[in-house]
C-alpha cells in the first residue's frame, strides 16, 4: 500500500478550518491575523508539493516564502521598518539556501544575493546614521565579490575569489567599519585614534598575505604522503604476510587519503567468520575516523604539519587494527 504524505492534506484542512473559523467565530482582531496565517500555510503546503515531486531543493525556499509574506503582513507592534527588515532577512537566507543544489557559477550568484539581503536587513532596521550606511556598503560589496567570483568561475579561473570570499568579506569589514567610525575615533581617543588605524592595516595585511601565500604556495602532498607511508609500510608486515598482502592498496588508500571504505569492505570479507559484534567493535575506529578540518586561511607549512600528523593517526591506528587481527587469529 502506498504512503500518503500526510502534509499535502494536513496543510490544506488547517487553511480551510482557519478560514472557516474567521467566519464562524469573527472575534475581533483576529480579521487582522487571518492573512499571515493562510500566507505560512501556503507556504509550508508548496514546500510539501515540491518535496513530494522530487524537488527538495526548493523546500526551504518555498518554507521561507511563507515565513516572510507571514512576517510583513502581521500585525506587529513594531514599525514597519522594523517587520521589513526581518522579512528581507528571512528572504535572503530562503533565497541563500537554494544554491546548493544549482549549477557552477549560478550557486555563486544566487548565493551571494541570499547573503547580501540578509546583510542589508540591519539597514532597514537602524536609525543611526554610522551604524546604518556600512551594511549598505557591506552588502553590495558581498554580492559583487560573490558575482565575480561566478563569473571567474565560468570562465575557467583557478577559483581564488570563491575560495577566499570570507577573507574578501572580512577586509571588507575592516575597512568599511574603520572608514565610518574614523571621525568617532579621531574624538574620542585624540593622538591615539593611530593605534586604530594601524591595528585595522595590520590586520587587513595580514588577512591578504594569508591568502596570497596560500594561493601561490598551494601543493599536492599527494607524492609525499605516499613517501612517508612507505617508510612505515615495512614496520606493518603487510608484504611477508601472504594472506593481508592484498590488502595493501586498501590499507595505502586509507593512510594517504583518509578512505576507509576500501579497508572496510576487506576486512569485511576477510573476517565474514567472526561474530558480528566482535567485527563491529574491530571496524569502529575505521568507520568513525574523521580527520581535523582544516581552515581556509591555514598557511601551507600548517597544511604540511596537520597531513603529517594525520597520516601518523591513521598509521597507528592501522598498526592497532593489525594487532587487534593477529590476536584475533591467534584464537
Amino acid at each position: 500500500m502506498k504512503k500518503v504524505d500526510t502534509s499535502l492534506i494536513v496543510y490544506p484542512l488547517l487553511m480551510a478550518m482557519v478560514m472557516v473559523g474567521f467566519y464562524l467565530f469573527p472575534l475581533p482582531g483576529y480579521s487582522a491575523y487571518l492573512y499571515p496565517l493562510e500566507l505560512l500555510m501556503v507556504g509550508f503546503f508548496a514546500s510539501a508539493i515540491v518535496t513530494k515531486s522530487g524537488h527538495e531543493e526548493f523546500s526551504t525556499f518555498f518554507k521561507g516564502l511563507g515565513v516572510v509574506f507571514a512576517l510583513y503582513t502581521l500585525p506587529l507592534s513594531f514599525g514597519h521598518n522594523e517587520t521589513l527588515a526581518m522579512s528581507v532577512f528571512v528572504l535572503g537566507l530562503s533565497i541563500a539556501s537554494l544554491a546548493s543544489k544549482l549549477s557552477p557559477g549560478l550557486d555563486l550568484i544566487v548565493r551571494g544575493i541570499g547573503v547580501s539581503l540578509a546583510v542589508l536587513s540591519p539597514y532597514l532596521l537602524v536609525k543611526v546614521p554610522v551604524v546604518k550606511w556600512p551594511f549598505l556598503y557591506l552588502s553590495l560589496i558581498i554580492a559583487l565579490v560573490y558575482i565575480l567570483a561566478a563569473v571567474e568561475k565560468v570562465m575557467g579561473g583557478s577559483g581564488f575569489l570563491e575560495e577566499n570570499i570570507m577573507g574578501v568579506i572580512a577586509i571588507s569589514v575592516l575597512l568599511i567599519g574603520y572608514g565610518f567610525l574614523k571621525h568617532y575615533f579621531r574624538t574620542t581617543l585624540g593622538r591615539y585614534y593611530i593605534y586604530i588605524e594601524w591595528a585595522v592595516v595590520l590586520a587587513s595585511l595580514v588577512i591578504v598575505s594569508s591568502m596570497i601565500t596560500s594561493y601561490f604556495s598551494r601543493q599536492d602532498f599527494s607524492e609525499y604522503l605516499v613517501g612517508a607511508w612507505k617508510r612505515h609500510e615495512a614496520e606493518l608486515g603487510l608484504v611477508e604476510d601472504e594472506e593481508l598482502k592484498n590488502a595493501r592498496a586498501a590499507v595505502q588508500a586509507f593512510v594517504v587519503e583518509g578512505d576507509a571504505s576500501a579497508l572496510v569492505a576487506f576486512l569485511t570479507s576477510y573476517l565474514k567468520t567472526m561474530p558480528r559484534e566482535k567485527l563491529e567493535g574491530l571496524l569502529r575506529p575505521l568507520v568513525t575516523y574523521c580527520p581535523k578540518p582544516l581552515g581556509i586561511w591555514t598557511p601551507p607549512w600548517l597544511v604540511k604539519k596537520m597531513k603529517e600528523s594525520e597520516l601518523e593517526r591513521r598509521v597507528k591506528l592501522v598498526k592497532e587494527l593489525l594487532s587487534t587481527l593477529k590476536e584475533v587469529e591467534r584464537l
